[in-house]
C-alpha cells in the first residue's frame, strides 16, 4: 500500500480598492474589509482576513488610525480639498497577504471657493475667504481678511495679502508668501518656498524641512546674508528674525539650520 499525502498551499488573499468621501475638516469612517465601492476583501480558502493595524500618513499628509478588523478613521489635513490616498496590508492568519489602496475625496465646504483640475487664477479682495485650488498648477490671492488658501495637488503660488492668513500648499513644490499679518504657513509635501518681505509680521511656518525647503528673504529685509539673521532656540521652535518680518519654525533645531536653507534676493 502507497500512502499519498496532498499538502495544500495557501491562496493569497484579495484586498479590492476602496473609495470613501468626505468634507474638508472632518473625519472619515469606515470598514476596508468592506465593500466600498469595488466589492467586499476576500479569500478563496475561507480564513479570517485582518489587517495590519497602526497610525499611516496619507499621501496629502492626512492621518488614518487603522484596526486589526478593518476599521479606521481618516482625519485630512488641515485645510485640505481634493484627492487623497493611501495602503494598507490585508492578512489571512496563514503567511499570505495583499495590499488594498484606498482613495479618498474630501469636499469642500458650501461657503468655500474652490478651483477646478487645471491650472487656476483666483483673486479675491474683502472679507473672510476659504479659497482652494483643488489640483493644477494654480495661483491664488486672498486680498484683505483673515483666509484659509489651499493650493490642493501641483506646483501652487499663494499670497496671504492682507490679514492673519492660514496657506497650504498641500502636495507640489509650492510657493508661499503670507503678506502683512502674522500668517500660518504649511508647505506640504515637496520642495516649498516661504517668502518674507518687510513688514510681513511674525509667521509660523509648521512643516519647514531642512535640506527641501527655503526660506526666501526679500532684499528690503535688514538681513542679506546668513551671518546678519537673529537666530534663537525657542523650546522647540526656531525663531528667525530677517530685521522687518520673522517666522517662527515649529520643531526645527536652530543649530541644523544653514546658510543652504536661505535665498537673499
Amino acid at each position: 500500500m502507497v500512502t499519498v499525502t496532498v499538502t495544500g498551499t495557501n491562496d493569497l488573499p484579495i484586498a479590492s480598492t476602496d473609495a470613501f468621501a468626505g468634507l474638508r475638516g472632518q473625519d472619515v469612517v469606515g470598514n476596508f474589509l468592506d465593500d466600498n465601492g469595488n466589492g467586499e476583501d476576500s479569500d478563496v480558502d475561507g480564513d479570517p482576513l485582518s489587517v495590519l493595524p497602526g497610525e499611516y500618513q496619507t499621501k496629502e499628509g492626512g492621518t488614518v488610525f487603522v484596526q486589526s478588523d478593518g476599521s479606521f478613521i481618516y482625519s485630512p489635513s488641515d485645510y485640505f480639498v481634493g484627492e487623497d490616498c493611501f495602503q494598507y496590508t490585508l492578512t489571512d492568519g496563514e503567511g499570505g497577504s495583499a495590499t488594498g489602496d484606498v482613495f479618498f475625496t474630501i469636499d469642500a465646504l458650501s461657503s468655500d471657493s474652490v478651483g477646478t483640475s487645471q491650472d487656476d487664477l483666483i483673486v479675491t479682495r474683502n472679507g473672510i475667504q476659504e479659497l482652494f485650488g483643488l489640483s493644477g498648477d494654480d495661483t491664488i490671492r486672498s486680498g484683505n481678511g483673515d483666509d484659509i488658501i489651499g493650493g490642493g495637488a501641483g506646483n501652487d503660488e499663494l499670497f496671504g495679502e492682507n490679514g492673519a492668513d492660514i496657506l497650504s500648499g498641500n502636495s507640489g513644490n509650492d510657493t508661499l508668501v503670507g503678506g502683512r499679518g502674522d500668517d500660518t504657513l504649511i508647505g506640504g509635501e515637496g520642495s516649498d518656498e516661504f517668502h518674507f518681505e518687510r513688514s510681513h509680521g511674525s509667521d509660523l511656518v509648521l512643516d519647514f524641512e531642512i535640506g527641501a525647503d527655503l526660506l526666501v528673504v526679500g532684499e528690503n529685509l535688514k538681513a542679506s546674508s546668513f551671518s546678519e539673521l537673529s537666530l534663537t532656540q525657542v523650546d522647540g521652535d526656531a525663531f528667525v528674525n530677517f530685521g522687518g518680518a520673522s517666522v517662527t519654525l515649529t520643531g526645527v533645531t536652530v543649530g541644523n539650520l544653514t546658510e543652504d536653507d536661505f535665498l537673499f534676493l
